[in-house]
């Protein structure tokens, strides 16, 4: 993609071989035209610029449509944006995706100690129930998972035993 510039500014963009050659029509070039050609005649390839470092937890890089001029040559550079509504749900989705598969590991884990032949005594049911219920109501206790970096799960009691090492702090997410 080309751009034409004149007095380093953008005149027309973008800017192609056909246009080109409908206004220097006076100008005989050989095929294929090199970018010294093409640069002699204040036609320049257009460059991207590098991407902005940026947090993609709130902002998101936009390719601007138009370049600036940048050294008397076109350059594409990037805006940093807040996210948009949908790019944040579907981010803070995945989040909530996250903890619920984890959350439903753990449940599923955990639902032996809910049979009536289970070895638990009372107070430790009592303790499996609340640590259950704890992490069935765990949405209702985040109130953005957008917003929020750590989501801590509730203190599982010690007599509840997860052997494949599922994490209790969800950093990830």
């Amino acid at each position: 993609m080309r751009a034409l510039v004149i007095d380093n500014a953008i005149v027309e963009f973008p800017s192609d071989f056909h246009k080109f050659r409908e206004r220097f029509s006076n100008v005989s070039m050989r095929t294929p035209v090199t970018d010294a050609e093409y640069e002699s005649l204040g036609l320049f390839r257009v460059e991207t610029a590098s991407e902005p470092a940026y947090t993609a937890k709130t902002h998101a890089p936009r390719l601007r449509t138009v370049p600036d001029v940048e050294g008397g040559k076109p350059v594409l550079n990037y805006d940093l944006a807040p996210l948009t509504t949908i790019e944040k749900e579907e981010h803070s989705g995945n989040r909530w995706k996250n903890l619920r598969e984890r959350r439903a590991m753990i449940l599923s884990k955990t639902d032996h100690l809910m049979l009536r032949d289970s070895p638990l005594t009372d107070r430790q049911m009592v303790e499996a129930v609340g640590y259950r219920q704890a992490l069935r109501n765990l949405p209702s206790v985040v109130p953005d998972i957008y917003l929020v970096k750590n989501v801590d799960l509730p203190v599982k009691p010690e007599f509840i035993s997860l052997d494949d090492g599922v994490i209790f702090n969800l950093k990830g997410l």
